[in-house]
């Protein structure tokens, strides 16, 4: 447990985070660990409904968590503690750049990925493999995997979509949406379809259509926060069997730059401006279908898990 005043990771890195009031944050946060442990604890011994608790449990943590935020006067209040899937939202396609308080995550991650990268054929002039997969191992009883897929700049055309009007009408089509009229930017039209309902229709519809446009609108974000120069995306998908299917649980999104004369994976580290992570949060669309399957995970773990008395 952390106690007040401790040292942490993220306060070290930005001692104004939480509102510059670290120490009431810790102790709150305490408080509310010790509080939630002994009413799930107290849940079990009482052969409470396990399933009702977790969503109860969830939607409390959520409401504590923006309570803080808000007497902290934390910068965007409103976003801490709710749901993405929730109205509040702020987009469909979330990502988030692993910089700054993340940084060391991000090296970390991107040192893992250059380990698999090595291992693609490759030259400093071309990459002659594209895909690799990685098997997992069994967590929990299900079936995980992990893809990696670089997007090189000669097939750009096979995993990116342009933002031209004929392709927001056809995809319009598809989801049987009325289209802006012309009056509006092409970059408009296309914000017109990110959004949960729309892009659930495109991935059930033309799934090939769906990966195009999401890794479009991600990359032309990324290209607006990081500078330097970028040839080659890529793109590792992390999967895990929920009812007998896969499901993308998280997606990672970075750069490469070919010089034609260093190592591209090497130079991801030595370059002037290194690589950056982006996380890729889960679809919106399948946040309850998760949180379903996690909640049957916590009813089976808690009712094997041998309770002690107070």
């Amino acid at each position: 447990m952390f106690s007040p005043g401790s040292s942490n990771y993220f306060f070290n890195r930005s001692p104004r985070r939480f509102g510059s009031r670290q120490d009431d944050y810790l102790h709150r946060v305490n408080e509310i660990v010790t509080t939630t442990a002994n009413r799930i604890r107290d849940a079990v011994n009482e052969e409470t409904d396990l399933t009702q608790l977790f969503h109860d449990t969830l939607s409390s943590l959520g409401s504590l968590r923006h309570n803080i935020a808000t007497e902290h006067g934390t910068r965007h209040a409103e976003m801490y503690g709710t749901q993405r899937n929730g109205s509040s939202s702020a987009g469909v396609v979330m990502h988030t750049g692993l910089y700054e308080v993340y940084e060391e995550y991000n090296n970390r991650l991107i040192s893992r990925l250059q380990s698999h990268l090595r291992t693609m054929r490759h030259t400093p002039k071309e990459f002659q493999q594209t895909e690799l997969k990685i098997p997992g191992k069994s967590c929990l009883g299900r079936r995980t995997s992990t893809d990696i897929s670089i997007l090189s700049t000669e097939k750009r055309a096979e995993w990116s979509i342009d933002y031209s009007r004929e392709n927001y009408e056809r995809l319009c089509d598809i989801c049987a949406i009325t289209p802006l009229d012309e009056s509006h930017s092409i970059g408009e039209c296309f914000n017109h379809l990110m959004t949960k309902d729309v892009i659930r229709v495109i991935k059930e519809k033309s799934i090939e259509d769906y990966k195009r446009l999401k890794t479009t609108y991600v990359i032309k974000d990324i290209y607006t926060q990081f500078e330097g120069r970028k040839s080659d995306w890529v793109l590792v998908t992390v999967r895990c069997e929920m009812h007998g299917k896969m499901y993308a649980l998280t997606q990672y999104l970075t750069w490469m730059y070919r010089t034609c004369q260093h190592d591209p994976v090497d130079f991801m580290t030595t370059r002037t401006d290194p690589t950056v992570i982006s996380l890729i949060h889960q679809d919106v669309f399948l946040i309850n279908e998760t949180l379903k399957d996690i909640a049957n995970l916590f009813v089976s773990d808690r009712r094997n898990t041998p309770t002690k008395q107070k």
